[in-house]
């Protein structure tokens, strides 16, 4: 019967649309053409003040980014990519890396909420400095974006704040917020219409 399918179908449907899967908007393993290029091949913006690329951060020829954030009596180490889509309420930000220094090194990923009006308005939402032992890696920064939050952008900052470290790439996801699931009332209701339907059949 027609309306009976029709019911499967949109049953289907409710179990399908519940469920996020997380979209990566940026990932990065270094190996540029030309040593060095974050702004143009990577598409990073270089953290200032501080920061001097080939000095404080650049690359090898093997693919790895390398930074040390006191060369040359600078400070910073830092490089950051924006990612311009408005977040809505609830989506879940990530941040992963991995590094081929470890003992004694520190690395720092860190997501920043930004309204897009001037720097004054920018807030660190989650991470921190991690100096990693040689067993250790980089531990996945998380954040669930809020009400509040909606309508702002992601500024993904990646650093080497101690020492100089090598990382191998990084990764930046975010997972759509969930659609909300049914409620049990209105499955019951799907069903016990699909019921009564095959009982006239």
């Amino acid at each position: 019967m027609k309306l009976n399918n029709s019911i499967k179908t949109a049953m289907f449907s409710i179990a399908l649309v519940s469920s996020a899967q997380a979209v990566t908007v940026f990932t990065d393993t270094f190996g540029y053409a030309t040593l060095n290029d974050f702004t143009g091949e990577g598409g990073w913006t270089l953290v200032d003040p501080g920061g001097v690329i080939d000095s404080n951060v650049g690359t090898t020829a093997g693919g790895n980014m390398w930074g040390n954030p006191t060369a040359g009596g600078n400070t910073t180490a830092a490089v950051e990519y924006n990612h311009l889509t408005a977040l809505a309420e609830g989506d879940t930000i990530t941040m992963d890396g991995n590094v081929s220094r470890t003992g004694g090194y520190g690395y720092t990923m860190t997501i920043i909420l930004w309204d897009g009006s001037d720097a004054g308005t920018k807030a660190t939402a989650a991470g921190g400095v991690m100096e990693l032992s040689p067993a250790a890696a980089l531990t996945q920064v998380s954040y669930v974006a809020s009400a509040a939050d909606a309508g702002k952008q992601v500024i993904f900052r990646y650093e080497h704040s101690q020492a100089w470290g090598e990382t191998e790439d990084v990764t930046f996801d975010i997972t759509p917020a969930p659609i909300p699931e049914p409620s049990s009332t209105a499955l019951l209701g799907l069903g016990g219409l699909a019921l009564i339907m095959r009982r006239r059949k």
